[in-house]
């Protein structure tokens, strides 16, 4: 019997929650600011999930910046791309603060846990 594929979920350090309101994504192209919208599927404490009309690459840095429920101030942080399937890219933050950390844990008692 071949061995059977590990479960992506059963990996994850932190609980996802899904999370669906609009984000902004900053990166540069041949040194030019470029922003692209687009819509967050899922969010943790460690990134997000989002369908993005763009070509990022693994291992990009870019800039983001999306509203969660019951907040009026967006989150602004830098994320790294860490995968993509066709317009799906899982954004790992980086340097989140610790205020910013504690917002998106209080977030995520508002929210569903992501299937």
């Amino acid at each position: 019997m071949p061995d059977a594929k590990p479960n992506p979920a059963e990996k994850r350090i932190f609980t996802r929650y899904e999370l669906d309101v609009r984000i902004i994504v900053t990166g540069t192209r041949e040194e030019k600011k470029m922003e692209w919208r687009g819509q967050t599927i899922d969010i943790s404490e460690g990134g997000v999930a989002a369908v993005l009309s763009a070509e990022l690459a693994k291992g990009e840095v870019i800039a983001l910046e999306f509203k969660l429920p019951r907040r009026t101030e967006p989150i602004r942080t830098r994320a790294v791309v860490r995968h993509r399937e066709s317009f799906r890219y899982g954004l790992e933050f980086l340097g989140l603060s610790k205020e910013q950390r504690e917002i998106i844990r209080a977030a995520a008692r508002l929210l569903r846990p992501a299937a």
